[in-house]
């Protein structure tokens, strides 16, 4: 690692450290970076909510009887560190979060299991989307940058009404731009946050070329897992839990599967729930009741307007017209 950055991430350990040492500190830094800093101090009256707050030896994330929204009007670039305990919170920014050394711990709140972001692999977060970030380990290296939505327009194509998470990894090119931007954020000097800016928007740049370059791997990689998703879950299937498993914004997701397969994610289920209707109507005697309990609608008139719509018929002509 460089001397320079090495240098400036123990700062950023320093500094963090001096916060989160005493409870007025931390009360301090609510005040300052949470949207909803006045519900937060007022739910910190309930002692059950203050320990937890307060209790320096969280390992895994807690949700907090009010969600966190951080908020910030000024762009930076941080080392996530040591002294910081994991929490379900929000932003009313975009984050993009770099593993630089080591690996990042994600917790998604419609997720059961943790991922795991290793070297070279980044993430970057959508304002409204709630996540914890795992306490960092010794010999973990990951840098966050903050940016407003006033700066969004270093995501090129990542800026707009996207939702969730956008995960990602990066070349040598993108790596080093990162360094560049840490440096520049740090260092103070003349026109360096529009230098760390313009750093972090060629970071965008060499994402998106890598997308590009991997367009068609990836394109078969979306399919295999969309459909493996619909054989195990179609009964509760969903644009947004399709996302997060297969680890895009719900906004991306929807624009990859309409492209690759000509219809939307919903006619897409409807499709597939329409052909294991048929087949239950085939192959076996449950009632037009039962089969639409097993494909997740709440009663039957489901399967009767899907065969009216497809068909003209009715699920009962249907099975006597193949038997």
């Amino acid at each position: 690692m460089r001397v320079r950055l090495d240098k400036i991430l123990k700062a950023h350990e320093a500094d963090d450290a001096d916060y989160f040492r005493s409870e007025s500190g931390i009360r301090d830094r609510i005040k300052r970076e949470f949207l909803n800093s006045e519900e937060i101090l007022e739910a910190l009256d309930d002692k059950d909510f203050r320990d937890t707050v307060f209790d320096y030896s969280v390992g895994e994330p807690r949700e907090w009887r009010v969600t966190p929204v951080r908020t910030s009007q000024r762009f930076y670039i941080k080392k996530h560190t040591s002294s910081q305990r994991p929490y379900y919170h929000g932003h009313d920014f975009y984050e993009f979060v770099f593993v630089y050394k080591g690996s990042c711990s994600l917790y998604l709140p419609e997720e059961k299991s943790v991922r795991r972001i290793g070297k070279g692999e980044a993430f970057l977060t959508f304002p409204g989307a709630v996540h914890a970030i795992g306490r960092a380990r010794a010999g973990d290296v990951v840098v966050k940058a903050v940016i407003p939505r006033k700066f969004a327009y270093v995501l090129g194509r990542y800026c707009g009404n996207e939702s969730g998470h956008i995960f990602c990894k990066l070349n040598a090119d993108a790596e080093n731009y990162v360094y560049k931007a840490v440096e520049e954020s740090f260092a103070g000097r003349k026109d360096s946050e529009r230098a760390a800016l313009d750093l972090l928007e060629l970071v965008f740049i060499e994402i998106s070329r890598g997308e590009d370059a991997s367009a068609a791997r990836d394109d078969n990689a979306v399919t295999d897992i969309l459909y493996e998703y619909l054989e195990k879950n179609l009964t509760e299937a969903s644009l947004k839990d399709f996302a997060a498993h297969a680890g895009y914004c719900a906004g991306y997701a929807g624009r990859t599967i309409l492209r690759l397969t000509g219809v939307t994610f919903t006619e897409l289920v409807e499709a597939k729930k329409f052909e294991e209707a048929k087949r239950m109507l085939r192959d076996t005697r449950l009632s037009v009741e039962e089969i639409a309990a097993a494909l997740g609608y709440k009663n039957a008139s489901g399967v009767y307007k899907l065969f009216a719509r497809v068909l003209g018929t009715t699920p009962g002509r249907y099975r006597e017209s193949e038997t």
